[in-house]
């Protein structure tokens, strides 16, 4: 867990469908399941498939307010990169202050990628 990282999260997608194709943008799209209604910082590394986070945080970003807010993280060049090579994306998601993200029981808002 980076310095002073309260709560993490581990993310996965499969990429395969993506190979070949030309990617313009692409973000993984978070709804808060729960905050504090204060400012909470996040930081996302790339993983490899045993969950071994890179020491290069590729984004960081504030949450979402409340629930009905997302916030959409940009990790278009990171997401180029390993579908060079790989036919998944990892993550390693850290926040300074305990906050959750809609789990994949909530099936509308769980974290998604979302490519253009």
């Amino acid at each position: 867990m980076a310095a002073g990282a309260t709560s993490s999260a581990l993310l996965r997608f499969d990429t395969k469908q993506l190979v070949g194709k030309a990617i313009k943008k692409a973000v993984i799209r978070l709804y808060a399941a729960n905050s504090s209604f204060s400012p909470v910082e996040n930081s996302l590394y790339l993983t490899d498939k045993e969950w071994a986070p890179s020491t290069k945080c590729i984004a960081t970003f504030s949450a979402p307010a409340n629930i009905t807010d997302y916030v959409d993280v940009d990790i278009t060049q990171a997401l180029k990169e390993v579908i060079k090579s790989d036919d998944s994306v990892s993550f390693l998601l850290n926040s300074t202050a305990e906050i959750s993200y809609v789990s994949i029981n909530e099936i509308d808002e769980k974290p998604t990628l979302i490519v253009y």
